[in-house]
């Protein structure tokens, strides 16, 4: 499977490029008064208001390092209840597209934080990435919080 690989944290990560939809530059957001710290601001894009969740701080960690490797990847969305929409992950180091080994031959959901599974380990050119699952990843909860604040 073809995958982007970008850090987030300590951890280096890849998402299926099927899943992507455009990769922008990270560009100054416009932050809902009242947003969760892991909501980096809103991104108009295609005259649509969109929603960017900052991938370090929803791990925990501090605000994504400000680089020029630094981007914004556009996902198709639908929260529940919703119609269609995008949604805008911040990571570092957004650095190749890579083949990588097929789900099998991944390893558990594990994760170092306790509230966010980055998705299964897979293990490529001897480094171990975590394959982002954005289904997994944007809960309920943070669906829910996503559509308070944006008013989505």
């Amino acid at each position: 499977m073809l995958a982007l690989t970008f850090q987030i944290h300590h951890d280096r990560v890849a998402l299926d490029a099927r899943r992507i939809a455009q990769i922008v530059p990270w560009v100054p957001l416009s932050r809902p008064e009242g947003s969760p710290a892991w909501l980096a601001g809103l991104l108009i894009y295609e005259q649509t208001a969109v929603p960017v969740i900052d991938l370090h701080r929803l791990v925990g960690a501090a605000p994504c390092p400000p680089r020029l490797s630094s981007r914004i990847i556009l996902i198709p969305w639908t929260p529940a209840g919703s119609s269609a929409r995008w949604l805008g992950l911040l990571a570092a180091n957004v650095s190749e597209l890579r083949e990588l080994p097929s789900a099998a031959s991944s390893q558990s959901h594990t994760t170092d934080t306790d509230h966010v599974d980055l998705g299964p380990v897979v293990v490529d050119r001897g480094e171990m990435l975590r394959m982002l699952d954005v289904d997994r990843l944007v809960t309920t909860e943070l669906q829910a919080q996503l559509c308070g604040v944006c008013a989505l």
